[in-house]
């Protein structure tokens, strides 16, 4: 499990959030640092990750190496190279074959409520076991203290319900969990192999943000993006410009 990996399972839990029947007062964004040690094929050290999330979309950018766009309308996830300017697209309606798959063998979404309780970076925190794929085991504290806990909830719904029906996302069972977590992630530990991958909630922020945090540079061009650091996958691009 990789830095990249490691921040699509938090961009999960976004998934993963309570539901909330109010609308939404503003988008949100927050950051997290994700510690590396002794991971198989990765290198010690720690990384920044900024996640922007909108009623339509979700932006998650892995420092300046790699950025993410999900369209919750369209339901496709584009894969942007910012030092290349490639992107590429995957449809999460109709995937490769193989990555389908594989995904379905491999990957699995469990999240349990434990019943401990912790203060973290100030915020009292209750603890899920969550088992994220066949080899990724851990847990995460969540939090409903946070600031912005209301627009996460909101925001994290409507993103659920975009995609949880999606050929990639079907066999999750996404909605579920809702009943099981009730808070904003602080704070998670993946046990991979024989490393350990931390995740540390840094700030959230409740504002309006750009619609062009949300489109595909105009200077971009269709290219291969991995869309996964630890293991390659050549997207088919296509001409897109914005994430609508």
């Amino acid at each position: 499990m990789n830095v990249t990996k490691g921040a699509l399972s938090t961009a999960a839990f976004v998934l993963i959030s309570s539901l909330f029947i109010h609308a939404a007062r503003a988008d949100i964004c927050w950051e997290t640092e994700t510690i590396m040690t002794n991971v198989p094929h990765n290198s010690n050290g720690s990384s920044i990750q900024r996640y922007y999330l909108t009623t339509s979309a979700l932006r998650l950018e892995l420092d300046d190496k790699k950025v993410y766009i999900l369209n919750h309308n369209t339901k496709k996830l584009y894969a942007l190279d910012p030092k290349k300017k490639k992107f590429s697209v995957l449809d999460l309606n109709n995937p490769p074959r193989f990555l389908a798959v594989l995904l379905a063998a491999v990957l699995s979404l469990r999240v349990a409520r434990t019943g401990e309780l912790k203060t973290i970076s100030g915020y009292r925190c209750h603890r899920c076991g969550v088992h994220v794929a066949i080899f990724i085991n851990g847990e995460c504290w969540f939090s409903d203290e946070v600031e912005g806990f209301g627009e996460f909830r909101i925001l994290g719904e409507k993103m659920g319900a975009a995609v949880e029906h999606t050929s990639l996302f079907r066999w999750i069972d996404i909605m579920g969990a809702f009943d099981r977590v009730g808070g904003f992630p602080v704070y998670a530990v993946y046990h991979v192999w024989r490393g350990t991958v931390e995740m540390k909630l840094i700030r959230v922020e409740q504002k309006s943000l750009d619609p062009g945090l949300f489109v595909v540079p105009q200077d971009y061009s269709p290219g291969k993006v991995k869309l996964a650091g630890y293991n390659r996958v050549d997207l088919v691009p296509i001409h897109a410009t914005a994430v609508q």
